[in-house]
């Protein structure tokens, strides 16, 4: 099941041109969102995957 969050930002992120800041905000805050529940969704197991290192704060 995906979250409607997910779905939120993935329109968002077509809604905004390409070469907007904002679509890099919205990109940013979509990858820690999956990659966030993802995590979750793992239940704590290594699956050897790294998840990308996106800090929307730098």
């Amino acid at each position: 099941m995906v979250p409607s969050l997910e779905r939120v930002l993935h329109s968002m992120s077509e809604l905004v041109p390409p070469d907007n800041w904002l679509s890099g905000v919205v990109r940013g805050l979509r990858l820690c969102w999956v990659s966030y529940h993802q995590h979750h969704q793992q239940d704590g197991v290594d699956s050897g995957v790294v998840s990308p290192a996106t800090d929307p704060h730098s």
